[in-house]
């Protein structure tokens, strides 16, 4: 036998293995020497008096699809061990496709998700101080693993991901989970979740990352123009962003679409065109004619958000 063929043999028959505390997992690229792994394990078990859980005890085959063989099969004490297509493992989900860690991202939002709901009166808190309970609250439970999965994350896994913040701050502002990203962005003057991510941990800039921040980059250079304006000249002071303003709704909700829908001449909720008409004066209708229209029927800011309209001016 070669050297080279002795070395792929020896590597064939390699057993690899990681413990921590009572937990304990090992694979190899054949099924025989991880038999031989268990029966060795079990027969520790019974010299010692510990107790094998063959019920939580599970295998995964890691391929790039399709079943397994029917041939493929393991058992301890004579039960039959269970295949399945993902587990976990010290807090990461390892998926069949071992290069895929989207079952991962997902655990990990929904569990941020649920760490997110924990703190209580949002809307209530300024806005600094809610971006500092999440990275102390929330990024933590989103972000662990980060640096072990991040070179094999795809532009699906950093939206996941991208996503736990977005939707945290939307309760936050008040605004409706649909409500553009980018303007929220935008709006806050901050990074994405990944992109913060990213720079904390010096993580590597891979391609899907950048595919995804330039596809991110273009959705940003459709902001239209008077939303600056809007933010910068009629909510300058920024008292939105303050705690304890019972308007904060109001403010926000103008700042991300202006209540157009309430003004134009189509009912829909959809952002500003060509041909969009004020419904109350009958002049073009931008995103935010709400602010300027001299025929508006509200009176105040805070009547925007409310339900019904007022009846409409008589004309002078």
């Amino acid at each position: 036998m070669s050297a080279h063929g002795q070395e792929e043999e020896e590597e064939e028959d390699a057993l690899f293995l990681s413990s921590y505390a009572d937990d304990l997992a090992f694979g190899s690229r054949r099924l025989a020497v991880v038999q031989r792994a268990i029966n060795i394990v079990a027969d520790y078990s019974d010299t010692n008096d510990l107790t094998i859980n063959v019920a939580k005890t599970e295998v995964v085959k890691f391929r790039k699809g399709g079943r397994i063989a029917a041939t493929d099969k393991l058992y301890c004490r004579g039960k039959q061990i269970q295949f399945v297509n993902s587990f976990k493992y010290l807090g990461v989900t390892l998926s069949h496709r071992l290069n895929s860690f989207h079952q991962h991202v997902q655990a990990r939002s929904t569990l941020a998700t649920l760490a997110s709901f924990d703190i209580p009166h949002l809307r209530g808190l300024s806005t600094a101080t809610v971006l500092k309970l999440f990275q102390i609250k929330v990024e933590p439970v989103a972000s662990f693993g980060i640096k072990t999965i991040w070179p094999y994350l795809t532009a699906i896994d950093y939206a996941t991901l991208d996503t736990i913040l977005t939707s945290f701050l939307k309760r936050a502002l008040c605004v409706h989970s649909s409500s553009q990203n980018r303007l929220l962005y935008s709006l806050l003057d901050i990074d994405s979740f990944v992109g913060t991510l990213q720079s904390k941990f010096n993580l590597p800039y891979t391609a899907a990352f950048g595919s995804y921040l330039y596809e991110r980059e273009m959705k940003f250079l459709s902001i239209a123009p008077d939303f600056q304006y809007v933010v910068d000249t009629v909510f300058w002071r920024r008292r939105w962003a303050l705690p304890l303003q019972e308007n904060r709704h109001v403010y926000t909700r103008i700042i991300f679409h202006g209540f157009h829908f309430k003004f134009c001449v189509n009912k829909e909720y959809h952002f500003a065109c060509a041909q969009c008409k004020c419904s109350f004066c009958a002049n073009y209708c931008g995103q935010y004619h709400s602010l300027f229209c001299r025929q508006s029927p509200f009176q105040t800011l805070p009547q925007l958000a409310e339900p019904a309209i007022p009846a409409a001016r008589s004309g002078n």
